[in-house]
């Protein structure tokens, strides 16, 4: 399986995200959406047996691990890129007894969403701050 299948066909199924679960729905309005609805909503959305889902999607997100370890970017056009920076060292403070402490550099995992993406939350597909 190349990466530009799991890509391609991720793209798709995110596409397919749109319709329907009521439980998925109950879950986006409090917030909270676990890997088992996502799971279920592309095992409906495209056929699939749950058990087939949950294995492709622990293996897309155990690739995306790997390729993150190993310092290469995961880019998915019209989603966004995955990646690693490193984080700068700084000074911090103890807050049990003020004393100051180094903070070393450390390497981070970074999402930066795509242009598509951020417009489409920005017209309001996902915006929930307006029905509270």
């Amino acid at each position: 399986m190349t990466t530009y299948w799991v890509c391609y066909n991720l793209r798709h199924i995110l596409g397919l995200l749109g319709r329907g679960s009521n439980v998925f729905e109950r879950r986006i309005e409090r917030g909270i959406v676990t890997k088992a609805d996502i799971v279920n909503r592309i095992a409906d959305a495209t056929g699939m047996t749950k058990t087939d889902t949950a294995t492709v999607l622990e293996g897309f997100l155990g690739s995306v691990v790997d390729a993150l370890i190993a310092g290469d970017h995961i880019e998915i056009r019209g989603f966004g890129t995955f990646k690693v920076v490193k984080r700068a060292s700084r000074t911090g403070r103890n807050p049990k007894t003020g004393d100051v402490v180094r903070i070393p550099e450390r390497p981070v995992p970074v999402f930066k969403p795509s242009r598509e993406l951020r417009t489409a939350i920005e017209d309001g597909h996902g915006d929930r701050s307006s029905e509270s």
